[in-house]
């Protein structure tokens, strides 16, 4: 009769043993999927990242762009005296 119970408890222990190598195994394909997501969401805002920093570059080249000295053209009109400048046309 022992050596029955202790048959019986070795197959009741084997059966747990197995259910949780089996959840063990889910838990762990449950991991790498979520892994895998995070590793795609990082790639995805490190390029948006890069995409943001490209737009923040275009934007302080157009407004450097536009805070150029006026052109040496338009520096001649101002040195001229007032009433200098005549009237053409009719």
């Amino acid at each position: 009769m022992q050596g029955t119970m202790a048959a019986t408890e070795t197959a009741g222990r084997s059966t747990t043993v197995a259910a949780a190598a089996e959840e063990a195994a889910v838990n762990v394909d449950t991991v790498a999927a979520a892994a895998e997501e995070l590793g795609a969401s990082v790639y995805e805002m490190a390029s948006q990242g890069q995409s943001s920093a490209g737009l923040a570059q275009a934007a302080v080249a157009e407004v450097n762009e536009t805070r150029q000295p006026e052109p040496s053209v338009f520096r001649g009109f101002r040195a001229l005296p007032p009433g200098s400048w005549t009237k053409t046309g009719g």
